[in-house]
């Protein structure tokens, strides 16, 4: 499945600095070299502090580091999915930001993601990056993805 004209980025890792333990930033960093490896890197950004992978950044995905608050919005308004694989962080902004604007949200169950109404949210337990890298192929090539 081909990025959406209306929105170019298939993929947002987000991964904070605060609390980038807590929040999973490390196994995000780690899903998006997983991804970036298995698939077409310039279609996927890594948003937040912590820092991106620099083997997935040298192969097309793109770092855009730390953002506003509103450049977040408009990123969001273009991406398809947003991985965010917390490890506690109860009813996360990002999770009800990312829903808000249409896009899909790959998390954990522990990011208090069944509070939020409505679907678009793919809970996981997984820790593998390489098996999360394919759950994201996955949810990509599903039809109602738009």
């Amino acid at each position: 499945l081909l990025p959406s004209a209306t929105r170019p980025y298939e993929v947002m890792f987000y991964a904070p600095r605060s609390s980038w333990q807590r929040k999973g930033s490390d196994l995000t960093a780690a899903v998006a070299q997983a991804w970036a490896m298995q698939s077409d890197p310039h279609t996927g950004i890594f948003v937040g502090g912590y820092p991106a992978p620099p083997d997935a950044v040298a192969t097309g995905l793109t770092a855009l580091g730390a953002i506003s608050h509103d450049q977040l919005m408009t990123t969001l308004e273009n991406t398809r999915i947003v991985v965010f694989m917390t490890r506690n962080d109860n009813l996360p902004n990002i999770v009800g930001e990312a829903i808000g604007r249409g896009a899909k949200v790959i998390t954990t169950s522990y990011s208090g993601a069944s509070e939020f109404p409505g679907g678009g949210i793919i809970t996981t337990n997984e820790t593998n990056p390489i098996a999360l890298a394919a759950l994201i192929r996955d949810v990509l090539t599903q039809k109602e993805i738009s």
